[in-house]
């Protein structure tokens, strides 16, 4: 079947028959085109590319980078063919960042653009396929280098062939490579011996150049975190790094986007006037920007149309192109760029289609069906898209439930124009329509659970390595060697022995005793982490104080062991409630979700499910980082829980948490019978009175709450599942009572940064325990900036932001001078509205400011640590922290992820007042936050927040002797073995010894220095 019989149904509309002659004529240049909007245009479109006579090159403009990306969304799901007969649909993004700025660009979007012109550019060659290029304007200002110069620039790289190793290191300085060590970022590059590492711009992975002499022995691609090679190639072509090729003159001869595409080019431009006013607009701000700098004569630059083409040039450019105008409402049609009125007169044909949107049921599937039916009987064709094979299954399912008859699911190109069928399929659409004069109606999953999916352009993104690789050993570090106890790391040594040449570890002991111990044993040392402040002793080799504190360390150990093993058998048998299988609706609620989910995040929920269906209590650790989709997992869970009757409870550390909590949960639960209420300070005390008598007596299924939850006076009339958000921020008499709560029913915490006793009960098996490593496809490492305060530096990062239309938190910790702050920051952005929040204030108050926050009613939020926990308000990216050094490293990881919660780049800056002025362990604070600034790295953190802060009793007070004697890390490991012991005693298995052979070969075996200068890496392979 043609996949383009679902475009057959615009040959019904005379009026795109009439489009389609107009376009191919010559008298005709510009159609103006109304009635038509959102996806209803995507798929006129998707219909004139794929019309024989219309088949030919497009360029679509819009007025935002958000409207370029929906038509590409709906494009790429219109168009969608398989791989050997792709379209070239492009999405060329704008760039993230202000001309002049000392900030650059997101490596993403130069990767991107390069590519796109790579590909344009390269087209001459591959036998002229059209292109279907989107952008939003400010992408199509920047001057390019001329295609021929491009592709002059870019070097083709070939197995076998000739090539100087000084010639290659010359070309990677000319495009601005930078000279490292180790290559662990795009545009850097390291050499050693005949290998070369190199990052591309353009590349998703490194590459690793093996030369041969002057030949080219190998290319590869290799993994950044290992550097292990992962895949051989043939050949490789080195781009450009910039897309202007500049002689160093401001008068050089400069390209344009439509330079590099064909001369028979169809523009569409979408909403002519908005682009207009966002092409002046712009021009007007690097303008005033380029003005100040000269003012101030701080650096000598180009003017602006050194970098930019102007409004007027753009005319130019579009005189000779075919041009079709969109516009909703026909009168606004009426302007454009041209704006030439003689030719207006002469050269313009205008159409008025009728598009219909449609509107929300908002999970309302009984009205949803009513509406089916109701176009059924009125021969409509009727097309349903969501977002898997899977959903559209589950679809078909629930409206077969319901009654509805004649409907057949398959993929968008074996759709056949059936009238009264329903045909329901599954891709990305941004908004359902209706058009009358076809008879033709599109829904989405967004108009039939009411919420708009926020599906993102995928880009791919690295995976966060485990926790476990975060602590490397530095020289002058305090280690632990398991025969023979604590000593001082003094770096690796390369010495000869009985004629054999190998790498040894130095660990230096009391009275300057000297271990080697060689690098294939390294697993036997561990980074000593003990009590803060605390110098641990160092041992003498040969002594036998080392074994006695070990054998000390082991018996009180095995003490804690039996407990703990104790807790987990106890636990076992205990009985609890099997919670029913997914019923529908279950999968309906599913389906309301507004993303797509990550492979981890439905391993989670599999795993939490599987829990919860069976006798034994669920006791599980969901370890995510901050939006990674845990409040997700905890909807569902509680929305099960609540089918089968049983009551429940989500505690969370902080007021604005609980009223998020609850406005989600009500949000998602609406279509359903579930009574959801939450106890809070937001709640008075009559109204709260009445919430635990509702609670007592069964009427509350589910209630989201603080600590207020877990006092004395709260009856349950049959709780079944108690969900803890960020347990760490409760104290210890609160997480005692959450202790007894949880003893028989199902319980489910959930943790960015989890509390090393947490974390590490989860890991020696007396928790279960579930990792959401991957983010979210739209999700983008947030720029982290650690530097002094700085004028300059709050204005330029707060004016980025206002710029971009995005809002502000800035974070000040002292209620006593908050206000001062808000009156600095006025005179500077007297444009800007600026709000205060801070937990001192009337409940209210702190409420109504915080709404209208997210209201956009407020351009600035200047407030406390309020803010810290799980609130989430996508438009705010960027965040500015004052006094940085004096927060705890945890905090500052969660403030840092109010930011960064949609497909923007976010910036997070940390200020201090003096690098001098601030305490060692807050300098390594700082180094912290800015090394763990990847995505996923709440892991990694809570384990170096634990060797700063050191272990001290985070296992209890009985135990703090023994982590100080022996180190956290040898401490866990001989906590694993007893507990696996006393398992494999119960199962009647004989105890496992530990054999740690020694393969002792008589040959040289090291990685000389000069071959991997970085210690670690050495190390590492």
């Amino acid at each position: 079947m043609s996949f383009s019989r679902i475009f057959s149904l615009w040959n019904q509309s005379a009026e795109f028959k009439e489009i389609i002659k107009t376009i191919k004529g010559k008298l005709i240049n510009k159609i103006l085109l109304s009635g038509l909007k959102d996806s209803t245009r995507s798929f006129f479109i998707a219909a004139l590319a794929l019309k024989g006579e219309t088949k030919k090159s497009y360029l679509i403009i819009t007025d935002s980078q958000e409207n370029a990306l929906k038509i590409y969304q709906d494009l790429k799901t219109f168009l969608n063919k398989p791989q050997n007969e792709e379209e070239n649909i492009f999405l060329f993004p704008s760039f993230d960042v202000l001309p002049y700025e000392d900030i650059s660009s997101d490596p993403q979007i130069i990767q991107q653009r390069i590519n796109i012109l790579k590909h344009l550019s390269m087209n001459d060659y591959n036998n002229k396929k059209r292109i279907i290029l989107i952008a939003d304007i400010k992408a199509l200002l920047p001057k390019l280098a001329s295609p021929q110069k491009f592709n002059k620039t870019s070097w083709k790289l070939k197995v076998g062939d000739a090539l100087k190793k000084e010639d290659f290191l010359k070309i990677l300085l000319d495009q601005n490579y930078r000279s490292v060590e180790i290559v662990e970022e795009k545009g850097e590059f390291s050499s050693r011996g005949g290998i070369i590492d190199f990052f591309p711009v353009t590349s998703e992975n490194p590459l690793r150049l093996e030369l041969f002499g002057d030949q080219i022995e190998s290319i590869r691609y290799f993994n950044l975190n290992t550097q292990r090679s992962i895949l051989k190639l043939t050949d490789y072509t080195l781009l450009p790094s910039r897309e202007l090729i500049a002689d160093g003159s401001s008068n050089y001869n400069y390209s344009t986007i439509f330079d590099y595409l064909p001369d028979d080019l169809i523009v569409l431009q979408n909403e002519p006037e908005l682009i207009k006013e966002k092409t002046e607009e712009f021009q007007e701000e690097i303008e005033d920007i380029y003005q100040k700098i000269e003012k101030d004569k701080r650096e000598l630059i180009f003017s602006p149309s050194s970098y930019f083409i102007t409004n007027s040039e753009i005319c130019d450019k579009l005189k000779s192109k075919k041009i079709i105008n969109f516009t909703y409402f026909p009168e606004e049609n009426k302007e454009s760029i041209s704006g030439n009125q003689e030719e207006k007169k002469e050269h313009i044909r205008e159409f008025v289609f009728e598009g219909q949107e449609i509107s929300s049921y908002f999970g309302s599937l009984d009205l949803f069906a009513k509406d089916l039916e109701k176009w059924q009987k009125e021969k409509q064709h009727i097309i349903i898209l969501v977002r898997n094979e899977g959903r559209a299954q589950r679809l078909g399912e629930i409206l077969e439930e319901r009654g509805i008859e004649r409907f057949i699911t398959g993929r968008l190109e074996e759709y056949a124009p059936l009238k009264s069928t329903i045909f329901i399929s599954y891709g990305y659409l941004n908004y359902g329509f209706r058009l009358p004069d076809l008879k033709t109606v599109f829904i989405t999953d967004q108009e039939i659970f009411g919420k708009e999916r926020n599906k993102r352009h995928r880009l791919t993104r690295h995976k966060s390595e485990p926790f476990s690789a975060a602590m490397d050993i530095s020289p002058e570090d305090y280690v632990v060697h398991i025969d023979h106890g604590i000593g001082k790391y003094k770096g690796m040594v390369n010495l000869t022995v009985k004629g054999v040449k190998q790498d040894y570890l130095l660990i230096e002991y009391a009275q300057e005793d000297k271990l080697y111990v060689p690098v294939d044993q390294f697993n036997l040392v561990h980074k000593y982490i003990g009590i803060k402040d605390k110098v641990p002793k160092i041992y003498r080799l040969g002594g036998v104080s080392w074994g006695k504190a070990k054998g000390k360390a082991k018996r009180s150990i095995q003490k804690l062991a039996q407990e703990l093993y104790n807790l987990y058998v106890a636990r076992k048998e205990i009985r609890g409630f099997a919670f029913s299988k997914d019923n529908n609706w279950q999968q309906e609620l599913e389906m309301s979700f507004p993303f797509e989910e990550t492979y981890d995040q439905l391993q989670a929920l599999s795993e939490v499910k599987a829990d919860m269906e069976i006798v034994k209590p669920m006791e599980r650790l969901v370890c995510g980082d901050v939006g990674y989709g845990k409040t997700e997992i905890a909807i569902r869970a509680a929305f099960k829980a609540a089918l089968d009757g049983k009551q429940v409870a989500i505690l969370a550390p902080t007021t604005i948490l609980v009223q998020q909590h609850y406005d989600t949960f009500r949000e998602r639960m609406s279509p359903f019978p579930i009574n959801i209420d939450m106890l809070s300070r937001f709640r008075t005390k009559q109204e709260q009175k009445k919430v635990i008598d509702d609670l007592e007596e069964g009427k509350v299924d589910i209630i989201i709450g603080t600590h207020r939850l877990i006092q004395n006076d709260i009856r349950f009339k049959d709780l079944g599942l108690l969900i803890v958000d960020e347990e760490q921020r409760f104290g210890v008499l609160h997480k005692e009572r959450i202790k007894k709560l949880k003893e028989s029913i199902d319980s489910l915490t959930l943790t960015a940064t989890p509390i090393p006793r947490t974390l590490h009960m989860s890991l020696i098996g007396v928790r279960d325990l579930s990792v959401i490593n991957t983010p979210p496809e739209d999700r983008f490492p947030i720029a982290t900036y650690i530097c002094r305060r700085d004028d300059k530096v709050i204005t330029d990062a707060i004016r980025r932001e206002l710029d971009r239309e995005g809002q502000i938190f800035f974070v000040h910790n002292r209620v006593r001078s908050i206000q001062k702050i808000a009156r600095d920051l006025n005179p500077l952005f007297p444009q800007a509205r600026i709000g205060i929040a801070h937990g001192q204030m009337a409940e209210e108050q702190l409420e109504d400011i915080m709404i209208d926050f997210l209201e956009k009613k407020y351009d600035i939020l200047v407030c406390t640590t309020i803010i810290e926990i799980g609130l989430d308000i996508p438009n705010v990216n960027t965040i500015i922290i004052d006094d940085a050094h004096k927060f705890g490293l945890s905090q500052l990881y969660q403030l840092r992820g109010r930011v960064g919660r949609t497909d923007r780049r976010a910036y997070a800056y940390f200020l201090y007042p003096s690098y001098r002025s601030i305490s060692g362990t807050a300098k390594k604070r700082l180094q912290a936050i800015k090394e763990f600034s990847e995505l996923g790295s709440g892991f990694k953190l809570a384990m170096r927040d634990l060797e700063i802060r050191g272990a001290g009793n985070l296992l209890g007070k009985e135990q703090h002797g023994s982590v100080g004697d022996v180190g956290f890390n040898l401490y866990c490991r001989l906590l694993e073995e007893a507990i696996k012991g006393l398992r494999e005693e119960e199962e009647g298995k004989e105890k496992e010894k530990d054999i740690n052979p020694v393969i002792d070969i008589k040959i040289d075996a090291y990685i000389s220095g000069e071959y991997i200068p970085d210690l670690k890496q050495r190390l590492k392979i």
